[in-house]
């Protein structure tokens, strides 16, 4: 989707209405995307540290494209204004369409990782329930007070611990009042997973070992071995538009077919190397 966050049961016609719509700004300039940006109420704070045009481009175009998404990820009950940022709401919506697409037992498996038992609870429940607890994780201090009002739970403590006080209330689970702060001898089993590296985190110096096929893909995609994550996301997007077929012209429009399919299956490789070696 042209580096746009992935999501599960998007419908082809929301699809198309994105892609669309993101085929038409690739075609403006930094003047006219800052336009849009301001139309849409879209920040646009950290564009002063782009140094080119083209990378204050990229990073206009970046937001716009997160700018179509909130709608949608608000109706799924994901609070986007409350979160922390747009990146924290990415992260969300991301781990949740990762849960969607998995098997069962792997569900089953994240939701251990809270300290609590899925025996008996059949998969949507399990997946409300982890929805419920990626939202807690970036919800602005103030919201989380907010989240522990509504419970009826104690705000004291760590966030951490915070949250495992409304995961047990919330969802009527025994313990929960022995979490309160200040008790000692309460039993801490609570091993929340390790978050989502952000944008904003220095990122690992280690890189994972490229097979000569994930070598090649990365090639393909005009970038070393060793680019980031985002380095590979703008790469493809870079690509991506330009070898579409509806911005070529009919005459060229079977070759840019071809090339296209040939960064989409690269892409799609070093996704797939990310995903087994970076946690």
């Amino acid at each position: 989707m042209l580096g746009m966050p992935q999501e599960m049961r998007l419908e082809k016609r929301e699809l198309v209405r994105r892609l669309s719509q993101v085929l038409i700004w690739a075609q403006y300039p930094v003047k006219e995307l800052r336009v849009d940006c301001e139309a849409r109420k879209v920040s646009t704070a950290g564009l002063l540290g782009k140094t080119c045009e083209e990378e204050q481009r990229q990073f206009l175009l970046d937001r716009l494209i997160i700018s179509l998404c909130v709608d949608a990820w608000e109706r799924q009950g994901i609070p986007v204004p409350r979160l922390t940022s747009i990146e924290a709401a990415v992260l969300v919506v991301e781990e949740l369409s990762r849960l969607e697409a998995a098997s069962l037992e792997e569900v089953k498996k994240a939701y251990s990782l809270l300290g609590l038992s899925a025996e008996g609870l059949d998969k949507q429940v399990i997946l409300s329930r982890l929805k419920s607890y990626l939202v807690w994780q970036e919800l602005r201090p103030a919201e989380l007070k907010k989240e522990c009002s509504k419970h009826e739970v104690s705000p004291g403590g760590q966030q951490e611990d915070i949250i495992q006080r409304l995961l047990r209330k919330s969802w009527g689970l025994p313990g929960w009042e022995d979490e309160e702060p200040g008790n000692s001898g309460a039993k801490q089993q609570f091993e929340p997973p390790p978050r989502r590296q952000r944008s904003h985190q220095a990122p690992s110096t280690k890189k994972p070992f490229a097979s000569p096929k994930v070598a090649a893909c990365f090639k393909a995609l005009g970038i070393q071995p060793s680019a980031s994550h985002e380095e590979v996301r703008q790469a493809y997007r870079r690509l991506a538009l330009r070898h579409h077929p509806d911005k070529n012209p009919p005459g060229m429009q079977e070759e840019a077919a071809k090339k296209f399919r040939e960064v989409t299956d690269a892409y799609s490789t070093v996704l797939d190397h990310f995903k087994k070696h970076i946690r």
